[in-house]
């Protein structure tokens, strides 16, 4: 073979890394909300810094240098993974996410009800959540229960908090996710699913100044 798989000691098919999955979500404009969005095409830049060029997963199999069915074919019909550079990519691109957050608006994560994180691997998940000083009521993960399957891990934790009621009416969620290419995002939108319960409104302490005025 003229080219080898990138890789070769990280070689998966496509199934086995990443789990097949697919997933939908409707997100509508409304100018009267105040939301926030972050989009970083980091191929181009990266934390202040010159592009990210490594693509991260590689695919050499396909197209028109190696279509299918040709001779060694087969053997490049699977994904490289560049396990290093994922680990300091996610690392590195999931704190920038979160810190583009706060000093954006300080303190993000107490005015939202949940972060649905980049499910691409337990440690890495794990370990931005320690970093980050998150608890699992504020941050969920279902990786080691799903695996891998990219976009729609998250919006799977977005569906089950639906299901179990753990969110109410116009909660603010935030998403943060990270990707090959490689690129990030992030954005924070009232969730108003039309069959979530209102949120319960706290009654005022009776001894409190707004109680007590007449």
């Amino acid at each position: 073979m003229d080219h080898a798989p990138p890789f070769g000691k990280s070689v998966w098919a496509s199934p086995a890394l990443f789990s097949d999955a697919a997933a939908a979500v409707v997100l509508e404009r409304d100018e009267d909300v105040d939301g926030l969005l972050l989009y970083s095409r980091d191929s181009q830049s990266f934390d202040g810094g010159p592009g990210v060029s490594d693509p991260l997963i590689h695919f050499l199999g396909g197209g028109n240098d190696h279509p299918a069915a040709r001779p060694g074919s087969a053997e490049l019909a699977c994904y490289g993974m560049n396990a290093p550079e994922i680990t300091r990519y996610y690392s590195r691109g999931m704190t920038l996410n979160h810190q583009a957050l706060n000093d954006a608006r300080p303190g993000y994560l107490d005015e939202v009800a949940r972060l649905y994180t980049h499910q691409a691997n337990p440690t890495l998940v794990d370990a931005f959540i320690r970093e980050t000083g998150l608890s699992e009521r504020k941050a969920p993960s279902n990786v080691r229960q799903l695996g891998n399957t990219v976009t729609p891990s998250t919006l799977a934790l977005l569906h089950a908090d639906h299901i179990n009621g753990t969110l109410a009416f116009d909660d603010r969620a935030c998403f943060s996710v990270v990707g090959s290419g490689p690129e990030r995002g992030t954005f924070i939108a009232p969730i108003r699913i039309p069959t979530l319960p209102p949120r319960p409104v706290e009654a005022p302490d009776p001894g409190s100044r707004q109680a007590c005025a007449r």
